[in-house]
């Protein structure tokens, strides 16, 4: 990594030519998980809650700039950054606002004042955790993620490895669903993917779950598909019948209308 190249404009204004790399998202078939949570940003008595990622391959944190809006954040300067992206190309030079930022975790526990630049999108769709059996040990272990707890999809802050060293605990758990649990000072955090066999498994769990079968269903030979050769020579006589009675009454009216009799008289 290049180390960085600073030429001062003014007093409050600075360009900083720097690889800021940010992690990369897979779209392969299967979900990897990536670190997120919940945090509040408190300025001038106003509180918002942001859904959060972090990512270790970004040298900076950023905010989004729909958060800067609806807070009214003022900039304390002004950087400009060439981002240094996958495969070793780099953007042209990108003007961002600085701002200091006031973050405290989900239960109000824990606080931490970051700076943040300015980013109008911070990325794409980052799912949050369906995996029943991974849903059920998390309980089971009383780990609560501020993740789950609230509606917020969007991705409205990132913080970078210029802040996660700082926040960081060091205590982790594998979990036996494949993915490892991160404890912050913000939160618990989870990071990686499930296992396949779990995956697989609970598939045919919900699909017996859809099936709604009752257990006298299951040696019932019609709910399986094999049916009495006799019943099925009835129901096709019977459907015949049916088609030459329907023939046999149809008739058209002289303004060229169908007409066709009801089968049965009350």
């Amino acid at each position: 990594m290049c180390a960085d190249r600073e030429s001062a404009k003014s007093k409050d204004e600075s360009t900083v030519v720097s690889s800021s790399v940010l992690s990369n998202q897979s779209v392969i078939n299967g979900t990897v998980y990536l670190q997120t949570l919940v945090l509040k940003i408190e300025h001038n008595g106003k509180e918002l809650q942001v859904r959060t990622i972090l990512d270790s391959g970004s040298q900076k944190s950023y905010i989004s700039e729909r958060v800067i809006k609806v807070l009214k954040l003022r900039p304390k300067s002004k950087q400009t950054i060439v981002h240094g992206l996958f495969g070793g190309r780099e953007t042209s030079p990108h003007s961002h606002l600085v701002f200091d930022v006031y973050l405290k975790n989900f239960e109000d526990t824990y606080a931490h004042s970051v700076e943040v630049l300015s980013q109008k999108k911070i990325c794409g769709f980052v799912p949050k955790i369906v995996v029943l059996y991974t849903l059920q040990e998390l309980k089971e272990k009383n780990i609560t993620f501020s993740d789950l707890e609230t509606k917020e999809h969007d991705i409205e802050l990132l913080l970078g490895a210029d802040v996660i060293g700082n926040i960081l605990t060091g205590n982790s758990l594998k979990l036996s669903s494949g993915v490892t649990v991160v404890q912050t000072k913000f939160g618990y955090t989870m990071i990686g993917n499930t296992s396949t066999i779990y995956n697989k498994l609970y598939s045919n769990v919900d699909f017996l779950h859809c099936a709604n079968f009752t257990v006298t269903d299951l040696w019932n030979l019609d709910t399986i598909g094999i049916t009495d050769p006799t019943e099925d020579a009835k129901r096709k006589h019977a459907h015949s019948d049916f088609l030459n009675q329907f023939k046999e009454n149809l008739s058209v009216l002289p303004d060229g209308r169908y007409e066709l009799p009801l089968p049965f008289k009350f």
